[in-house]
């Protein structure tokens, strides 16, 4: 244990090893995004008759399974796609993620927007929400449980308050910035929780299979626009 005693006010750093981490930061499993409230239909992103006549007539093949990522950026323009399900080395997928990319219909989702495009069977192509998957620590460094300990004289009894440690991980898995809420009071002696934080790597989050960048706080992952 760690103390730190300035003015009355002691930090006390319980450690954990990144198997039982701050709960703040301990990642749940892949989850589908909150947003959008409501997917468009498959008609509204592409041409769905020309892709369903292009799988009935075999000129794209082995498409059951398949799922494909549509990134739409922030302003206006046609969205990243890529093949989640099974993956860009396939060749059926590669083929399939061509053919979609090509029948796109301009404007057919929101700016910003990602979707899900999941090939149960040539009859049935679904729009779903895309999945995000947390970022996961590779490091053994302690990630703290912080509790604050304040008192007068001799005493120092412990007040302790659960603090929510909010970490913003990049897409190479770096921490760019980590912040406590609600914090000590004294800016330098966050800097001082923090600073373990700071060092710890993580494989990035991803989002339908590309990493991206996201605050990662009570548990949860959001993404970071």
């Amino acid at each position: 244990m760690r103390a730190i005693i300035m003015l009355g006010l002691a930090l006390v750093f319980e450690g954990a090893t990144v198997g039982a981490f701050h709960p703040g930061l301990a990642a749940q499993t892949c989850q589908p995004l909150d947003a959008p409230k409501r997917t468009p239909s498959l008609n509204q992103l592409l041409d769905s008759a020309a892709l369903v006549a292009d799988i009935t007539a075999g000129q794209v093949i082995d498409t059951a399974g398949i799922a494909l990522g549509l990134a739409y950026p922030e302003r206006a323009g046609p969205p990243a796609v890529n093949a989640v399900e099974p993956g860009d080395s396939a060749k059926a997928s590669g083929d399939f993620r061509r053919r979609v990319q090509a029948l796109l219909r301009v404007g057919g989702a929101v700016p910003g927007t990602s979707l899900r495009l999941h090939v149960r069977s040539p009859a049935d192509i679904r729009v779903e929400r895309s999945i995000l998957c947390p970022p996961v620590s590779y490091d053994s460094v302690a990630l703290m449980r912080v509790a604050v300990a304040s008192g007068r004289g001799g005493a120092v009894p412990l007040q302790r308050w659960p603090s929510l440690i909010r970490v913003l991980v990049g897409v190479d898995g770096r921490v760019l910035d980590a912040r406590l809420q609600p914090g000590s009071g004294r800016a330098d002696l966050d800097r001082i929780v923090l600073e373990p934080v700071f060092v710890t790597r993580w494989r990035p989050a991803t989002l339908d299979g590309r990493p991206v960048k996201v605050w990662l706080a009570n548990g949860r992952a959001k993404l970071a626009r």
